[in-house]
């Protein structure tokens, strides 16, 4: 299991408990949210929660993802001498209509 799992997990693994760790980044996101909007530096559109998910999934759901990518792209590109670099992987998120 990967760190980025451990510390996510809400069953009191690696000390945490009841998901603190996602309350803990959950909370301080949209509390800049907010202070940003405020201040009127984020002017976006849609609503603060939204925002601030957005945030959370770009900024963390790359980093335990994207050695997997690497990782599959070396293998499936080894005989594609022209194949370059790994993509880059690039997560957001959709509205449910």
């Amino acid at each position: 299991m990967t760190a980025s799992r451990i510390l996510m997990l809400s069953d009191g693994t690696a000390g945490y408990t009841n998901g603190q760790l996602i309350i803990l980044l959950a909370d301080l996101t949209l509390s800049q949210v907010r202070d940003l909007r405020a201040a009127g530096i984020s002017t976006k559109p849609d609503p603060e929660h939204t925002q601030a998910l957005g945030i959370l999934i770009r900024e963390l759901g790359p980093r335990p993802l994207q050695p997997m990518v690497e990782q599959f792209w070396n293998r499936l590109a080894q005989d594609a001498p022209t194949a370059g670099p790994p993509p880059e992987l690039e997560i957001k998120i959709r509205p449910v209509p």
